[in-house]
């Protein structure tokens, strides 16, 4: 068991990561790690932007939303972030998620899970990938 999980036993793995990346990315609670993170996404070529503000879903029930919906500083939508560590994604999730995001902005889908679920969890994005092409 990890110590995130000691910490939170009552919270799902999924939930316990969710909420520690957004603490981790509130810039009044972590000064730089919000920068941190759009550099990240930088070298995978996601434009530089101004971080604003971290949402989280906090039910993650229905996964009608992202776990964490980052905005920047003039609130519009660029990052939706999921953590997925064993469940199964939706077939229609990344079409809604990736449709959330603003067409005029660039912006990203990120997926946050442990490294040996990788291999199958982009086998499932490649089989969602129909569903998420613009008409």
């Amino acid at each position: 068991m990890s110590l995130l999980g000691l910490l939170v036993p009552e919270w799902r793995r999924e939930e316990a990561a969710t909420r520690a990346l957004a603490y981790l990315l509130d810039p009044d609670r972590s000064p730089g790690m919000a920068e941190a993170f759009v550099d990240l996404l930088g070298r995978s070529g996601v434009p530089a932007f101004e971080f604003g503000t971290v949402d989280t879903d906090v039910s993650q029930k229905a996964d009608a939303e992202p776990d964490l919906t980052i905005r920047d500083k003039d609130r519009v939508h660029r990052v939706s972030v999921e953590t997925t560590f064993w469940g199964d994604v939706d077939a229609a999730q990344p079409a809604r998620y990736l449709k959330a995001l603003p067409a005029a902005t660039p912006g990203a889908l990120v997926f946050i899970a442990p490294r040996a679920r990788t291999c199958g969890l982009w086998r499932e994005l490649e089989l969602a990938w129909p569903r998420a092409r613009p008409a």
